[in-house]
């Protein structure tokens, strides 16, 4: 399928499996709205604008799979649904979060980094 974009030949090709951003569809200057076979940047802009290529058509994510692709357990999102947040700021609660296996990988190589400097500072004294 071709999705529109910012390229010089005018769209990117997508394909079953691909992540498509929905955001901007009239933007003259947005690129990269195609993700090969990842999930695109998710963002707090109007609302639900990440979709996957399926089957041929565009599906939106739900907000679930929002928040699983943000490393959200399923169980928390349960909660949030089952206390009546809404699909909108289900969707901005994603879009403002970090992923927090990414940080976690982040902060243990940080530690591991700064341990290893010490261990090298202890070792020189």
């Amino acid at each position: 399928m071709k999705i529109k974009n910012a390229t010089s030949k005018g769209y990117k090709e997508a394909h079953d499996g691909d992540s498509i951003n929905l955001s901007r569809p009239d933007s003259k200057t947005r690129r990269g709205r195609v993700g090969f076979q990842i999930a695109n940047t998710l963002d707090t802009g109007g609302g639900n604008t990440m979709g996957v290529l399926q089957y041929g058509k565009i599906r939106k994510l739900t907000p679930k799979e929002c928040m699983r692709l943000m490393g959200v357990e399923d169980s928390i999102t349960d909660k949030l649904i089952e206390a009546g947040i809404s699909d909108t700021q289900l969707y901005r609660a994603a879009g403002d979060a970090v992923v927090v296996p990414v940080i976690e990988v982040i902060a243990r190589k940080m530690i591991g980094i700064w341990e290893s400097e010490n261990a090298v500072q202890e070792a020189d004294n």
